[in-house]
């Protein structure tokens, strides 16, 4: 992602049952709203269920916040 796109975007997985998720209390609510469903992803202020995750999903989402041309 970095040498395609530049320092600007960043990509963090962070698991399910990680302590480092209580930073994203989204993610953490998300989490307990939808019992179990994965994957939750956290693009911009919104979290999002997609049925499958790839790189592709990805760039889709920068390009929908105006980050990737």
């Amino acid at each position: 992602m970095k040498q395609d796109y530049g320092d600007e975007l960043q990509v963090k997985y962070v698991d399910i049952d990680d302590a480092e998720l209580q930073q994203f209390p989204a993610l953490v609510q998300a989490r307990e709203e939808r019992n179990g469903r994965l994957p939750l992803v956290l693009v911009g202020d919104k979290v999002k269920v997609p049925y499958s995750l790839s790189f592709s999903w990805i760039v889709n989402e920068f390009k929908e916040l105006g980050r990737v041309a």
